[in-house]
């Protein structure tokens, strides 16, 4: 007879009761049916009958409750593996698992386009059968790295699709991390094809903007040899008059005609500057200089102006303003002039103020404020950004009154951005205008000489006593005559000849004291001469000074002359002061040699 069941049966880890397992239902269904002592089915009482009855119902309801969690959980693990699928076949990028022996075990869709064929046709392939012979090597050593330390390896080869086009293809290679495939590999592939392509034409580019900056440079280095020749005679020539007896009239026309060349020389300095800085070309030559020295220098070149107009011209420079500093002289004196000499041009009557002052300063270094102040006719507010564009003016009328192309300030803008600075104006229409110019330098701890427009330290002198012998070379002979007028006002002989291999031959006696050379010649350039003499004289021959004369001012074309074996360098068009200046650095050496003892005096 079956006792009273538990109250609270014991609940398994499932949270269901012991008596919903059909194996204990089932035990003890058979308990009850049968007899203790035959084994035969015994009598059920009716409430015993009723009980197990309902534990078959219970369990029945709980089957068919775990058949549809088991139909859902079925179902989600379809869509899940469906949807894996599609994400693993329609991936951006190729996959594949390969064995040991390079044999493709699975791939995916993706790397099946990528190759142009059937994704069965992949399976059971050497994936190096698809890359590129030349490139075979690099994936085998690749993958060996992988396979003997485990690392990761990343690298780009070409692959052979159907079609025979050869597309780039990043692969990422990393060791399957299922448990007994570690010497199978998972590989990632990526078409860089497109890539690879724009960075091609991102060199040829490069490569084209490179060769238009080239050309862009020759032009200008051309274009400055072109207008600086002709006007390395004009300006030669009126220097050369100034030497010689003139009546009040001539001496009138004299210098209307070095006014004139002076202003076309600042215009074609102006529109140089311009194209090299919108070329990307303009370079600064660091030096030390004197600040003092150099706003002397700005004063003098345009002090006859001033005095002409009957301006008052004041300079201000505290004393705890540092004087020796680093930086580039010359571009900070072209913008001084810019702004010294439109302060000049605009202002009739009162006064001029040049003012320095110290922004900031630290170890080293020091942060100044030059600022040039006139009263002049002065700016209206709406038109103060508007001076600082390439060949603008605040006023067309302006133009016609004053002259000018609207050049200098641009420049002094972009210089002034160039030497890590900036410029800015300030005006009352009427009043007058200030121009604040905020410029870094580096402290120096001792000046060199202030350098002249060619880059070079000199003093205005020239040599007198012995008559010396010159051999001047260059192709035009406008440029011939001004060197050798110049030179015979000293007392010099003078050899003129227009090509590099006369040059040669005069010089090869060895009788000349020094050698003006022009660069740009027809059939041997100044260079290749150069170079000819100075191996000549390595057979202990005399050493006779060359000064190279060019009428190219580029930096770059400075630094190439810099290369080579020149004692000296004049610019086209040479003043007297810089020729005779240039040939008095680079003589006494020769003239020692030959026992003249120089004599140094003004230039005549």
């Amino acid at each position: 007879m079956i006792g009273d069941p538990d109250p609270d049966p014991p609940v398994s880890s499932t949270g269901r009761s012991r008596r919903s397992d059909p194996s204990e239902l089932r035990r003890r269904a058979e308990a009850v049916l049968k007899s203790p002592t035959t084994g035969e089915p015994g009598n059920l009482s009716e409430e015993e009958t009723s009980r197990l009855l309902h534990e078959l119902q219970v369990h029945q309801v709980e089957l068919e409750m775990q058949n549809e969690e088991l139909s859902r959980t079925r179902e989600e693990l379809e869509i899940s593996r469906n949807r894996y699928f599609h994400l693993y076949n329609m991936a951006p990028v190729g996959y594949c698992t390969v064995s040991r022996q390079g044999l493709i075990l699975e791939a995916n869709l993706t790397m099946a386009r990528l190759l142009g064929v059937n994704r069965g046709a992949l399976i059971n392939k050497r994936l190096s059968q698809f890359v590129l012979r030349e490139d075979q090597n690099l994936y085998y050593l690749q993958t060996g790295q992988l396979l003997k330390n485990g690392q990761p390896q990343s690298f780009v080869v070409r692959m052979v699709d159907a079609a025979g086009q050869l597309p780039y293809v990043h692969l990422e290679a990393a060791r399957d991390e299922d448990e007994g495939r570690e010497n199978v590999l998972r590989i990632v592939l990526v078409n860089i094809t497109e890539r690879i392509q724009l960075e091609e034409e991102l060199r040829r580019a490069r490569q084209a903007s490179d060769a238009d900056s080239r050309a862009k440079s020759e032009f200008l280095a051309n274009m400055s040899h072109e207008i600086r020749t002709p006007l390395n005679g004009i300006v030669g020539m009126a220097q050369v008059l100034e030497y010689s007896p003139l009546n009040p009239s001539q001496k009138e026309c004299l210098e209307v005609i070095r006014s004139c060349s002076a202003s076309l020389l600042s215009l074609i300095n102006n529109v140089l500057d311009m194209a090299k800085v919108e070329s990307g070309k303009l370079e600064l030559e660091i030096r030390d200089f004197s600040l003092r020295t150099g706003i002397r220098e700005v004063v003098q070149i345009l002090a006859p102006q001033v005095e002409k107009k009957g301006l008052r011209l004041t300079i201000d420079i505290p004393e705890e303003v540092p004087d020796s500093l680093s930086g580039d002289p010359f571009r900070l004196k072209q913008i001084l002039i810019n702004l010294l000499g439109n302060a000049v041009k605009f202002t009739d009557r009162g006064g001029i103020r040049i003012g320095v002052a110290i922004c900031e300063s630290g170890p080293g270094q020091v942060r100044l404020l030059l600022n040039v102040s006139d009263s002049g006719i002065g700016i209206r507010p709406e038109l103060i950004d508007k001076i600082f564009l390439p060949f603008t003016q605040a006023d067309t009328s302006i133009t016609r009154q004053y002259d000018g192309t609207g050049l200098g300030l641009a420049i002094c803008l972009r210089l002034a951005q160039r030497m890590g600075g900036k410029i800015r104006a300030r005006s009352t229409v009427g009043s007058g205008s200030t121009f604040s110019l905020e410029v870094p330098f580096a402290l120096s701890k001792s000046t060199a000489r202030e350098p002249g427009r060619d880059g070079t330290g000199r003093e205005a002198v020239s040599w007198r006593g012995p008559a010396l012998r010159f051999l001047v070379v260059d192709d035009e002979e406008s440029n011939r005559s001004v060197v050798a007028r110049m030179l015979s006002l000293a007392g010099h002989s003078v050899v003129e000849c227009d090509n590099g291999e006369d040059a040669l031959r005069l010089w090869e006696p060895g009788d000349f004291d020094l050698v003006l050379l022009d660069i740009q010649m027809p059939v041997r350039s100044g260079i290749e001469v150069l170079r000819t003499m100075r191996e000549k004289e390595k057979e202990n021959r005399r050493r006779i000074p060359v000064v190279a004369v060019t009428a190219h001012a580029l930096q770059q074309e400075r630094e190439q002359m810099a290369g080579e074996d020149f004692d000296g360098f004049l610019f086209k068009p040479v003043e007297i002061e810089s020729l005779f200046a240039e040939i008095s650095r680079c003589l006494p050496k020769a003239l020692r040699e030959k026992g003249i003892p120089p004599e140094r005096t003004p230039v005549p």
